[in-house]
C-alpha cells in the first residue's frame, strides 16, 4: 500500500467534507491507505471499476506478507482509497470483516463478493491459485491448499452510491 499523495489526500478530504464535525473527528483515528487491486494494469483498472459498481466487495492476499512484517495486518474499520493503475483515486472503502483462513476454506460466497471473472468459485480458485503460486515462486515457496490468506470484505463509502 502507498502513502497518500496530494491527489489521494484531496479525494479523502472531499469525502470528509460530506461528514459532520463529529463524524470527521471519528475518522481521525482510522488507518487510511491507498492502493490498487491486482498486479497488472488491465485488472487493476477493472477492479477499480467493479468497486465503483459495488460488484467488488472483497479482496484477499497471502498471510505471508503480514507474517514477514512486509505488510500491516488489516483491521475492521480501516479505510482504503482504491486507485486505478495510474494511482488515481477512484473510491473509498471501509473494511467490515477481516479473516485469516487456509486457501481451501474459501467458499462460493466469498468468491462472488470478490466480483471478478464470472464470480464463480471455480473461476476464483483457478485464478487465485495461479496468482498466489507466482508470488510464492518469487520468494522460494510453493502454493498449497493449507496456505493461509487474509480475506477482507468492504463497503464503498465514497463516492456515494
Amino acid at each position: 500500500m502507498t502513502k497518500l499523495t496530494a491527489a489521494t489526500q484531496a479525494f479523502f478530504d472531499a469525502y470528509l467534507d460530506t461528514l459532520s464535525l463529529q463524524q470527521r473527528e471519528a475518522m481521525a483515528c482510522r488507518h487510511v491507505a491507498a492502493d490498487y487491486f491486482c498486479a497488472d494494469e488491465v485488472n487493476a483498472n477493472l477492479c477499480a471499476d467493479l468497486v465503483l459498481r459495488d460488484e467488488k466487495r472483497a479482496s484477499c492476499g497471502l498471510a505471508y506478507w503480514v507474517d514477514s512484517g512486509q505488510e500491516r495486518m488489516p483491521q475492521v474499520g480501516d479505510l482504503l482509497i482504491v486507485q486505478n493503475w495510474n494511482r488515481n483515486p477512484v473510491a473509498l472503502v471501509e473494511l467490515i470483516a477481516v479473516d485469516r483462513l487456509p486457501f481451501r476454506a474459501i467458499d462460493a460466497d466469498f468468491a462472488a463478493a470478490e466480483g471478478e471473472g464470472d464470480k464463480s468459485y471455480t473461476w476464483w480458485r483457478a485464478v487465485h491459485w495461479d496468482f498466489f503460486a507466482k508470488e510464492f515462486e518469487e520468494i522460494g515457496g510453493a502454493m498449497r491448499d493449507d496456505v493461509e490468506i487474509i480475506t477482507e470484505r468492504f463497503r464503498r463509502l465514497w463516492p456515494a452510491a
